[in-house]
Parts: C-alpha cells; sequence; structure tokens
C-alpha cells in the first residue's frame, strides 16, 4: 500500500474515530491536543501540544496506536474494540463507515 493511500485511510479514520480520541484524555486549559495522522510512522496517535510564554509549541505522540492501515481487519476490529468500549457489531459498523474494512 502506497504512503498517499495510508494517508487517506488514516483521514477517514480520524473523520470517525476523532472525537472519541479526545474524550480519552483529559487535558488543563493550558493543554491542547487531538488525534493525528503521523507521516513517516503512518499510523494515528494522540499528539499533546504545549505552548510556552514566548509562543513555542512543543509537540509529544503518545505511545498508543489507534489506528494502522498496515493491520488487518480483525486485528483492527479487536483494536478498535479494546480502545473505545464497542462491541465489534458497533466496531464494524463505524470502521465501514469509514470504508476502512
Amino acid at each position: 500500500m502506497g504512503s498517499i493511500a495510508r494517508m487517506n485511510q488514516g483521514d477517514r479514520f480520524l473523520a470517525e474515530f476523532e472525537d472519541d480520541i479526545n474524550a480519552l484524555y483529559d487535558l488543563k486549559p493550558e493543554l491542547t491536543g487531538s488525534a493525528v495522522f503521523v507521516e513517516g510512522e503512518d499510523v494515528v496517535r494522540y499528539a499533546i501540544r504545549i505552548s510556552d510564554k514566548n509562543g513555542r509549541v512543543e509537540t509529544f505522540l503518545s505511545d498508543q496506536i489507534f489506528f494502522d492501515p498496515e493491520e488487518d481487519d480483525e486485528n483492527l476490529i479487536e483494536r478498535v474494540m479494546q480502545v473505545f468500549n464497542l462491541t465489534k457489531r458497533e466496531a464494524k459498523i463505524r470502521l465501514a463507515r469509514a470504508d476502512l474494512i
């Protein structure tokens, strides 16, 4: 699978699951965070950004991988079920809606 195809799949995953990922993290007001597709790794992780008083921004990426376009369907379904506490049916419906399975 090419890099552009993986990025497109990552975008579709984010469109469907970004709110769920953000809900897993309870950040303080001075921090911002969002789910992001990490180029080079070609996976979806959570990024936390911290701004200093001079406006410089530092970004930290979580170890948790939420989506890997190279993962087979069954493992992807299991990952989504575990991370977002979904039933197998719910996970399949949402992944199908995102055109990922």
